[in-house]
Formats: C-alpha cells, structure tokens, sequence
C-alpha cells in the first residue's frame, strides 16, 4: 500500500533531453518505523537510512518500463521514493567519476602496499550521480521543504511562486510538503528576509514561524524530492 502517492506529479517536473538522466531512489528510514518497531522492514540499521535500489532514467519511455517496479519497491519494503530533482548530465557525471577513481588511485603511486575498501568500487558511480557537480546547468531546481501541514503557509508560497511565474509543483509528504520550482531566483533570501515579513504582515507567525522565527521550510539544492511511500 502507498499512503504518499505523487506519481502524477513528476510529468510537471521532468525535462528530458539527450545526454541527460534523473536520478531516483529507493530509501528505507528508520525514523518511518519509530511509532511501530514490530513492523521495520530491517531491524539490524547501522544507518538512519539503507538505499535499496537506485535507477538512473534518461528517456520518457524508459521512465514508463521501470516506475511500476519502483513503486512495487516501495511497497515491498515499506521504503521510500525519491528523485533527485537536478537534471544530471552523462557527462558531468563521468568526470565526477573519473576524479574520484583518481582519488582512489593516488595512494598507490608512492605505495603499492596501499589499500582500497571493495566498498569504493560500488561507491563511486552512486556518489557521482548525487553530487552537484554532476548536475545539467539547465536543469537545476530549487526544492522548498515545508514542515508543517498547515494550508495558509502552503497556499502562500504556492500563489507567490505562481504570480511570478517560477513554475512551482506541489508534491504531498508524510508531514508537510515539497514544493519545486525553477531555480531562477535567490530562494535563500526568499526564506529568509521575505516570507519572515510576509508572516508578520499577515498576522501569521504562529503558523509560519518556530519559536526562533525561523520560517517551517527550509530550502534545499540538487534534492530528492518524494515521489512514493509504502506503508
């Protein structure tokens, strides 16, 4: 079963074109399984979060063939479905990996009796496909992630990023929303100087702010944005 269901979602999201893939991602949380233990799909976590399975998608119809076992995944697992919100380009994405095998194979010029953990080789395109570095210039988006489930704060961005035309795409979580738009602006001032004011001016601190008067969103870049969730 999926009680977080924004498949219909992503076609809002997704600009394919050659030589460039979105990544998405498979996560089991531990902190999904805190109000019921019995029912943790691993109980031996030495992480906060285990990665089940990744895919890289570079074509509308490649998406089409491989969603279903995404989400049949998600609900096998009771896990998580993210994509990374960044467009990554193929080529971008092989330098990153060029330079991180090179990192890896520098300790050996000057010592053969050097070692690599096996772990490195599985590593190093999964590491690659999430840096920024590895992201298509074209194709990045800023991700706001809203803590709270509270609808004047969601209407509020949701109209703002609308009237000025950034595209924005509402995306439902366990506890708040995602919300992405195009990154064409300073989001980080956004957060912090423009939507404090706007809280004030509309009389809505309580609802917008914490204790601190911090906003409840916080605004993230090259992010995974939840598609799925089993539960």
């Amino acid at each position: 079963m999926l009680v977080v269901d924004n498949r219909d979602k992503l076609k809002y999201v997704l600009d394919f074109k050659n030589g460039t893939y979105y990544k998405f991602v498979c996560l089991i949380r531990s902190k999904d399984f805190k109000d019921n233990p019995d029912e943790q799909v691993l109980h031996c976590m030495e992480k906060q979060e285990i990665l089940v399975k990744d895919w890289l998608v570079d074509t509308p119809e490649r998406l089409a063939g491989t969603l279903p076992d995404m989400l049949k995944f998600t609900e096998m697992f009771k896990c998580r479905l993210y994509m990374c919100t960044d467009r990554k380009s193929v080529l971008k994405t092989l330098k990153t990996m060029r330079d991180t095998v090179q990192n890896y194979l520098d300790p050996f010029l000057c010592n053969p009796n050097a070692t690599c953990s096996v772990r490195a080789v599985k590593k190093i395109a999964s590491s690659a496909s999430n840096m920024e570095e590895s992201s298509d210039k074209g194709g990045r988006k800023w991700l706001f992630d809203v803590d709270t489930k509270n609808g004047s704060l969601k209407d509020y961005l949701m109209d703002y990023f609308m009237v000025e035309k950034y595209n924005p795409v509402l995306f439902t979580t366990k506890s708040g929303y995602h919300i992405v738009t195009d990154r064409c602006f300073d989001a980080h001032k956004f957060i912090e100087k423009d939507l404090p004011d706007a809280a004030y001016k509309e009389h809505l601190q309580m609802h917008w702010l914490d204790k601190n008067n911090k906003p409840l969103v916080e605004v993230k870049e090259n992010a995974m944005v939840l598609v799925a969730m089993g539960g």
